[in-house]
């Protein structure tokens, strides 16, 4: 779509939105939305940087870098450009700018915005998605290149605190979320990254345990510390039974269908209804086989709401396991869960494996032993610690 057709759609009252390209040497390109009662809100934005603001100095463009300056598309870091928008009537929109990557790209964003319309349409609360000339991601060209810009509802105060109440709201909303999904065929097209057993993902890290191996073996034949022997010989043993495990759980992932998920149920992206609770931010959406959806996202919220408190985020759990806490936290999430969409006997499996697996090689145990063994005198008896906490979570002393 050319600038010319794009400044075409302002004052088209079926489009829900009209856009006005400015051209800006600098920036690449800059966005004004200017008043058009037709089109339904008139806007000015600054330079939104990568967040949100109430106080932009009136009638700025947003700033958005160009090829090959400093965090633009072709540098390899992901950019996405938000800006608060304020309409002549007082509501306010979240207007979004992503670098475009091809026609695949813009047919997924596109499918995630009708994914959020479709859960809305059923019942769950999302922000609305604009729509202009039949579509709610648009192509925007300028100087700087080409970006993918889509506009939705701002929902004030969202984020939500970590309770136990909460939780099973939590657990209450991703069943209802996977169900309307399911009922729907929903498919975006590309795998959920996050939260997705059957690719690499942030929460079972086997693939950087693995990586230990070689340097635990070299370790054996230096005839290193008399500890490392014995670490030599529980990082075997916890290698075989996740080894064992993963296979299992690839079995099941690729019998058990997959449907559109969002992808990433963090605090940040929930907000409270007087009825119930809603989910935003659809950006990570994707296909997921559902358990694993619940599984890898439930181990992580329990862990943040275990820690309970400042610095959350960073907390470590090396040697101390889950424990009972941990237990309790996913037990009202399963059991809030199944309340709305109970789990057949091959979900109930992987459920198991994953969350086991989850626990056993969990990113934040994973940093602390590769600490552990990247100083120039490896940590052995701090190894020998974690080891042993990892074994006893997937032998099952720990459920």
């Amino acid at each position: 779509m050319s600038p010319e057709e794009l400044r075409s759609l302002a004052g088209d009252a079926a489009a829900g939105f009209g856009l006005n390209l400015a051209g800006d040497g600098v920036a690449g390109f800059g966005l004004n939305l200017a008043g058009d009662g037709v089109a339904g809100f008139g806007l000015n934005l600054a330079d939104a940087g990568l967040a949100c603001s109430d106080s932009w100095p009136a009638g700025e463009p947003v700033r958005i870098p160009a090829p090959g300056q400093p965090g633009s598309a072709d540098t390899g870091a992901t950019v996405k450009v938000v800006a608060l928008m304020r309409c002549a009537d007082g509501a306010r929109y979240v207007l979004k700018c992503y670098p475009a990557d091809g026609t695949q790209a813009l047919i997924i964003r596109e499918r995630q915005c009708a994914f959020a319309e479709c859960l809305s349409r059923n019942k769950i609360p999302t922000p609305a998605h604009l729509r202009a000339a039949g579509a709610y991601v648009l192509p925007l060209y300028g100087t700087g290149g080409q970006w993918h810009v889509c506009a939705e509802e701002f929902i004030p105060g969202a984020g939500i605190r970590l309770t136990s109440s909460s939780v099973c709201a939590w657990g209450r909303l991703m069943a209802e979320l996977h169900l309307v999904s399911e009922r729907e065929g929903a498919r975006i097209g590309m795998p959920s990254r996050w939260y997705n057993a059957s690719r690499k993902n942030e929460i079972i890290r086997f693939d950087r345990f693995s990586q230990c191996r070689t340097y635990l073996c070299a370790q054996k034949e230096a005839g290193a510390d008399p500890v490392s022997g014995e670490c030599i010989r529980l990082y075997e043993q916890l290698y075989g039974c996740g080894s064992r495990l993963m296979e299992e759980a690839d079995v099941l992932l690729r019998v058990l269908p997959a449907c559109a998920v969002q992808g990433d149920l963090t605090c940040g992206n929930l907000f409270w209804t007087q009825d119930a609770l809603g989910v935003l931010d659809f950006d990570e959406a994707g296909d997921c086989v559902p358990v694993s959806d619940l599984a890898l996202q439930s181990v992580y919220l329990a862990d943040l709401l275990t820690a309970d408190g400042a610095g959350a985020e960073e907390r470590m759990l090396p040697l101390s396991g889950f424990g009972q806490t941990w237990k309790e936290r996913t037990g009202q999430i399963l059991e809030a869960y199944c309340a709305r969409r109970p789990l057949t006997e091959p979900e109930r499996r992987l459920y198991g494996i994953l969350t086991t697996l989850a626990r056993t090689f969990y990113f934040k145990r994973m940093d602390a032993l590769k600490r552990a063994l990247s100083r120039n005198e490896p940590d052995w008896h701090t190894t020998r610690g974690l080891l042993y906490a990892m074994l006893s979570e997937i032998e099952g002393k720990v459920r």
